[in-house]
Formats: C-alpha cells, sequence, structure tokens
C-alpha cells in the first residue's frame, strides 16, 4: 500500500465532517424561516454526528500511532 492506513482514517473524517459542516451552514443560513422545526432537526442531525463519534472513539477507530505492548 502506498499511504499508511492512518491517511485514510483522516481523509474519510475530514470528509464527513467537511459535509456536515456544509449542512450545518446552510441551515444558519436558513434558521429564521425554518423555526422551531428546524432547530430540533438541526439538534437532531447533530446529536446523531456525535453519538457516531462516540462510536468510533470507543471502537478505537480514533487511535492513530501503534498499540503498547504487554511486557
Amino acid at each position: 500500500m502506498r499511504y499508511p492506513i492512518p491517511f485514510y482514517k483522516v481523509a474519510i473524517f475530514f470528509m464527513l465532517f467537511d459535509v456536515e459542516a456544509a449542512f450545518i451552514f446552510s441551515w444558519a443560513i436558513a434558521f429564521r424561516p425554518l423555526g422551531w422545526l428546524g432547530w430540533f432537526q438541526i439538534t437532531f442531525f447533530i446529536f446523531i454526528l456525535i453519538a457516531g463519534l462516540v462510536y468510533i472513539w470507543l471502537k478505537g477507530g480514533l487511535e492513530w500511532g501503534p498499540k503498547p505492548t504487554r511486557q
């Protein structure tokens, strides 16, 4: 493989959070017309993203370096 696996992890996380930022910025522009329903929808969207990030963190997907070995 030409590039190490952590390189691809960083690239995928960057793409994911870049798309997330596009959704949040577009919501922020249309904040007033959307009202409370839009606020609840974006809150749910952010909650799902945070839940996914916590899941990846707990599964060890954010560990970049080599795993320590016991001696």
